[in-house]
């Protein structure tokens, strides 16, 4: 009996051990966008960001805190285009995480607007004849299922 009640203490403590070992994630603790719009709010947990930015703009204006010692770098920051995306690289040691911005541009195009015409002539024959070939078809199936369903076979007399 002793030895059950030791596994199960041991996993027990396999268990519970890690929630008290490990160290605070390392996350950015706020982050700010201060040349365009942020979507989602920012959350310290989600690492994919969509940035609006104006058609004049060309990098992102970054304003963020973390803790003492972690090392932030920003990639992928210069000549931003439409679907474009940044990374902003925070690491600590070992560890290290990517924060991902998707740019999408407010682009101002000359569009010309044209009306196209559209023939709206009803096809009659279609109409007139829609009612008898639907049912007729149905009707058609069902004959053909329940002859291969319940076709009766002549017993061969040896």
């Amino acid at each position: 009996m002793g030895w059950i009640m030791k596994k199960v203490l041991f996993f027990l403590l396999f268990l519970l051990i890690p929630h008290f070992v490990t160290a605070k994630d390392l996350v950015i603790d706020k982050l700010e966008i201060l040349n365009g719009e942020l979507s989602p709010n920012f959350d310290i947990y989600n690492t994919e960001y969509s940035v609006i930015l104006e058609d004049s703009e060309f990098n992102i204006e970054f304003n963020y805190q973390v803790e003492e010692g972690v090392i932030v770098s920003v990639n992928n920051n210069h000549d931003l285009e439409n679907d474009s995306i940044v990374t902003l690289t925070i690491s600590k040691n070992e560890e290290k995480i990517d924060y991902n911005f998707h740019i999408l541009k407010n682009i101002t195009k000359n569009t010309i607007a044209f009306k196209e015409s559209v023939n709206n002539e009803e096809n009659n024959f279609m109409f007139k004849y829609k009612i008898y070939i639907i049912p007729g078809c149905c009707l058609f199936l069902i004959f053909i299922i329940y002859k291969i369903l319940f076709h009766k076979r002549k017993k061969k007399i040896i």
